[in-house]
């Protein structure tokens, strides 16, 4: 979206590992992978019990906690 990138690097390094580097399933499957732990990451930081109780639901969206 406009003016995304101009948030802070504090807050976008994290998800640096989110962006798709190509089009290979693996490597969409990995961004998506990276983008669900920045996900719950920010779920933590607003409501750690929510994040606690969608974590695995979410994780098994992206093929379990170890892809």
């Amino acid at each position: 979206g406009r003016g995304m990138d101009q948030f802070p690097a504090e807050v976008t390094r994290p998800l640096e590992a989110a962006l798709v580097r190509g089009v290979e399933a693996a490597e969409i499957a990995r961004a998506f992978r990276a983008a669900t732990a920045g996900l719950l990451a920010e779920a933590r930081s607003v409501d750690g019990n929510l994040a606690s109780r969608l974590g695995a639901t979410v994780l098994e969206l992206c093929g379990g906690a170890d892809g």
